[in-house]
């Protein structure tokens, strides 16, 4: 089972970094991001959640 979540996790981080800018464009532009990052912060938002729900997938198939 940890696996499948391990792979279902992968997956969704690297939907997220692959595919920010239609995610963005199908969705909308978030205020936090635009003002944080600057101009495109939105599509930096979702990658830095791709790369961070990848690094979560690896904490929980090694158990930290």
């Amino acid at each position: 089972m940890k696996i499948l979540i391990f792979i279902s996790l992968i997956m969704l981080g690297i939907i997220c970094v692959r595919y920010s800018k239609w995610i963005t464009d199908n969705t909308t532009r978030f205020e936090w991001p635009e003002r944080t990052f600057g101009p495109g912060g939105t599509y930096s938002a979702w990658k830095i959640l791709g790369v961070l729900i990848i690094i979560f997938a690896f904490y929980y198939l090694i158990g930290l």
